[in-house]
């Protein structure tokens, strides 16, 4: 793999001659970096835990205590998460360019905020009856589970269109109350325009009666 210097075998299970459609790909990697000399190097090392004067800990047995440091980061959840992240937007990039609306995404559908359940990994025993027609506890359990993600669908899009449908519905009532409220305003400036108008004519008229009595 390049960047990583680490080596990938990549297996591709296609569509079998049975109509196993369950297509997919095995990919492993080696966790030992590879020496320059093609030898194998430690993928970790034992590192002992010390003082604040640098001497050796002790556990309760007597033996110096340590602890395993690893050498490469390829057992690094992080990057298990960027490598299916990366592998989710090359797919992303075929299917849009296939102009397929599917789309995949590495996050669980947990992390995704979807109520649907993900179905469990039937293995290829229960697999292979169930494309003999012979039904399995783990195949009734994804029949069960598709069923609910199918009835989780089924209202999501129910209640799409009802909110569709009444923001139709309510459209022209939003947009009379809108004209409402701005009529109301335009009233009420003039409201606040006749008072302050009345106001200065009735001090104008006080300020002329105090001076003619003078």
């Amino acid at each position: 793999m390049k960047g990583v210097d680490e080596v990938a075998d990549l297996a591709i299970h296609n569509e079998s001659d049975e109509g196993n459609r369950n297509i997919h790909a095995h990919i492993m990697t080696t966790v030992r970096p590879l020496n320059e000399n093609g030898t194998w190097g430690a993928k970790s090392k034992k590192e002992y835990l010390l003082d604040e004067q640098g001497n050796r800990i002790l556990g309760k047995n007597r033996k110096p205590k340590t602890r395993k440091v690893e050498l490469t980061t390829w057992n690094d959840k992080g990057n298990a998460e960027k490598w299916r992240e990366n592998f989710a937007d090359l797919c992303n990039r075929y299917l849009e360019k296939n102009n397929l609306e599917k789309r995949a995404d590495h996050r669980s559908y947990e992390r995704q905020g979807r109520e649907e359940i993900p179905t469990i990994h039937l293995g290829a025993s229960a697999s292979a009856l169930e494309r003999k027609g012979i039904e399995t506890d783990k195949g009734n359990i994804n029949r069960e589970i598709k069923k609910h993600n199918s009835l989780v669908r089924a209202i999501r899009e129910k209640i799409s269109e009802l909110t569709s449908w009444l923001n139709d519905f309510t459209k022209p009532y939003l947009k009379n109350m809108n004209r409402i409220n701005r009529i109301r305003k335009k009233n009420m400036k003039i409201r606040q325009n006749s008072l302050i108008f009345m106001n200065t004519s009735a001090f104008i008229m006080t300020c002329r009666k105090k001076k003619e009595e003078t």
